[in-house]
């Protein structure tokens, strides 16, 4: 019997294997945007508008469920720190100044930048 297929809407390696690995005992073929051979689009800088994670995994899931036509899931994660009054929270991946990024790369700016916010409280 085939497996039905399902797209995991993401770009991220870690998350992808991770999503596979609570699939594994789950009867689809869990594929990502690059094994349907979706390439980027600038337009996927924008499908995490939102103020909540659920509503950026929604859009997330329906963007990539219109592009490959099969079924799409998606999620949204991020920090959200106490005493930085739920910051991150849906922006964790754009936290850090642009020019931080261009230094050290998206997830290390991010880290420092979450320490440098965090320094002095507490």
């Amino acid at each position: 019997m085939t497996r039905p297929p399902v797209l995991v809407a993401t770009r991220n390696r870690g998350k992808l294997a991770e999503i596979r690995r609570l699939l594994a005992g789950v009867p689809v073929s869990v594929l990502s945007p690059s094994d349907l051979g979706l390439r980027l689009l600038d337009e996927e800088d924008e499908l995490e508008p939102f103020d909540t994670f659920a509503l950026n995994a929604m859009s997330k899931a329906r963007y990539f469920h219109v592009r490959a036509g099969i079924p799409a899931l998606a999620d949204d994660s991020g920090l959200c720190v106490d005493h930085l009054g739920g910051a991150p929270g849906v922006r964790s991946r754009r936290f850090a100044p642009p020019e931080w990024k261009q230094q050290w790369g998206e997830d290390e700016a991010n880290n420092r930048w979450l320490l440098e916010e965090l320094a002095g409280r507490g």
